[in-house]
């Protein structure tokens, strides 16, 4: 994927996805949320050998997967055509 399609997806599910900082930890960013999901999409590792990877614990990847796929969904539903059999 070129850093130009990531950037564009950055920018499509951005204000869904970003989180806050609070005073105990600082949020996940976008762009690692994104990393993520496509890193499981696309070779289907598992949450536990994504958290080596990233960093990020098993039990945030289980959050930010499906939260980061839906975005996706909706946001690239005016591009992507399904032509059902």
């Amino acid at each position: 994927m070129s850093s130009t399609d990531f950037e564009f997806l950055i920018n499509l599910i951005g204000p869904k996805v970003a989180k806050e900082n609070t005073n105990f930890r600082e949020s996940i960013s976008v762009s690692v949320r994104l990393a993520i999901t496509l890193s499981f999409l696309s070779s289907g590792e598992s949450y536990h050998s994504l958290l080596y990877i990233f960093k990020v614990s098993k039990q945030a990847i289980s959050e930010i997967v499906p939260e980061v796929c839906e975005a996706l969904i909706s946001g690239l539903k005016n591009y992507i055509k399904v032509r059902i059999i």
